[in-house]
């Protein structure tokens, strides 16, 4: 393969693209082509595939991030990456002090995990208020199992004297829903809009909500 110095050409995400592909069908351009190392700033870039295995555990109010991600026949604690997202650096240095490209997908994906997760005596946690953030990691089926995500069976009380509408429903169900995970709750709507309503309806169910 040829090797390329020219530090604006690597710097483009085209370039990231193209390694990314090498990736993923690196069996079989192995196969047909004899691949080099290419040179990037210094850096030796090894072609390898990425696999993510999260393996997060509420401890009380915070969640424990653990898990390992896996780079060829590499394996490293999941947390290990969070510097190069926070510093938007997709070169991740090996264990033989090569390095690998990070992929977008990856970045993308765990972006805001990083941006909110706290570190103490080496270990990464985030906040329990945060959970929504697992979801937009596509982690959905695994906090579903943690934390309650799904809408409640919610029903209007006939004590109450009014009828609430579709979007004051769903906000009910949103502040059930951070009740039953122990979370707090806050309802900042523009006014006119049914904060009264909804709190005087919660009032009226706390029995029903465990």
């Amino acid at each position: 393969m040829t090797q390329y110095h020219n530090k604006r050409f690597f710097s483009s995400e085209n370039t990231y693209a193209i390694f990314e592909k090498i990736n993923e069908h690196q069996e079989f351009i192995g196969h047909h082509f004899d691949l080099q190392l290419p040179e990037i700033d210094g850096k030796l870039i090894q072609f390898n595939r990425w696999e993510v295995f999260p393996d997060f555990k509420l401890i009380h109010d915070w969640f424990d991030l653990k898990g390992v991600i896996r780079i060829g026949d590499d394996e490293f604690p999941f947390f290990v990456f969070f510097k190069n997202i926070r510093n938007d650096d997709r070169f991740f240095r090996l264990k033989n002090g090569h390095f690998a490209i990070i992929p977008e997908e990856i970045m993308t994906k765990y972006s805001q995990i990083a941006k909110f997760a706290s570190e103490a005596a080496g270990k990464w946690k985030l906040s329990k208020s945060h959970y929504m953030l697992l979801d937009g990691a596509d982690m959905k089926a695994h906090t579903s199992k943690i934390m309650d995500t799904e809408d409640n069976d919610f029903v209007v009380s006939p004590a109450l004297k009014a009828s609430l509408r579709p979007y004051q429903v769903d906000g009910v169900k949103w502040i059930v829903r951070h009740r039953k995970n122990g979370l707090g709750a806050c309802l900042a709507d523009d006014m006119g809009l049914g904060k009264h309503s909804k709190l005087l309806l919660l009032f009226w169910m706390p029995k029903t909500i465990k």
